[in-house]
């Protein structure tokens, strides 16, 4: 009878094993593959990004009507610059990263070039 109780509680909780498993490869996919980007009862979205370093990000944010520029970091969110003028975004093709990154340089060079 003891080797069928551990028999039972080994299968019990290998299966346990691997639904918990399951349930991190799951998180671990959905958030890095952006297909869980939260919302704010959607006015506020995640337009684009760039990589700038390891842990340092650059996000355009849609916050309502505005679009508005953030520095990421592992220890803050920054805010960089508010446009005034929104870009367009089309978040259905996969060229948007390419082209946020190209309207990005343009700004920060207009920008260091007014400084």
């Amino acid at each position: 009878m003891t080797s069928s109780f551990w028999g039972l509680g080994g299968q019990v909780l290998l299966v346990l094993v691997l639904i918990i498993g399951l349930l991190f490869a799951i998180t671990w996919f959905l958030k890095h593959s952006g297909l869980a980007q939260q919302s704010a009862n959607g006015h506020l979205k995640i337009l684009g990004g760039v990589s700038v370093g390891p842990r340092e990000r650059v996000l355009l944010l849609q916050v309502g009507q505005d679009q508005i520029l953030v520095g990421v970091t592992a220890a803050e969110i920054t805010l960089l610059h508010m446009l005034s003028q929104p870009i367009s975004v089309e978040t259905d093709k996969p060229e948007i990263m390419t082209g946020f990154a190209q309207q990005l340089q343009a700004l920060m060079r207009r920008r260091t070039e007014n400084s």
